[in-house]
């Protein structure tokens, strides 16, 4: 139990402190605003500002979680019931978050020299991969069908280029 409260406790803190750099420093100083903007909801701060703000309301939903847990064992006793989850298996399963981030990084390190349809398609195989599973008909459409939707709405909706890398 006690593992489990430390894992809650340290995720919900790290999803804090990026939303708190993602606010404060990262789109502030890095994502600059048009002067003329037609329409406000294809503002390049719209979506990583409520990625951030999720990431923060995540955190704190979690944090909280963990303050109740602490509160409730301190006015109960110890729990006789346990969750029975290990350290190792603890490990496991923040290193498959944290494996799944770094791919999700590396995608965008490579949308510069592949392009972004390329770079969300191999992103989406390496986190197929990872999920274990040998076919799963819902990642090969989402393979298929994201890149394309992407590509789509940034020509046709939002009429901006998007980097297209070895495929323009």
């Amino acid at each position: 139990m006690q593992t489990r409260r430390q894992a809650e406790f340290f995720w919900s803190g790290l999803l804090l402190f990026l939303s708190a750099i993602g606010l404060l420093w990262l789109i502030p100083d890095y994502i600059h605003m048009p002067q003329k903007l037609q329409n406000p909801y294809l503002s390049p701060r719209l979506w990583p500002t409520i990625i951030f703000y999720s990431f923060g309301a995540l955190g704190l939903c979690m944090f909280i979680k963990v303050l109740l847990a602490l509160y409730k064992e301190k006015n109960t006793g110890p729990s006789a019931v346990q969750d029975g989850v290990s350290r190792r298996e603890m490990t496991r399963q923040s290193l498959s978050v944290l494996t799944a981030l770094s791919c999700m990084g590396f995608s965008l390190v490579l949308i510069e020299p592949l392009g972004m349809p390329l770079s969300v398609t191999l992103c989406l195989v390496a986190l197929l991969c990872l999920s274990g599973k040998k076919s799963s008909p819902m990642g090969v459409v989402c393979l298929l069908a994201l890149p394309l939707c992407l590509y789509l709405f940034f020509l046709y909706v939002a009429d901006v280029s998007i980097p297209l890398g070895i495929l323009g």
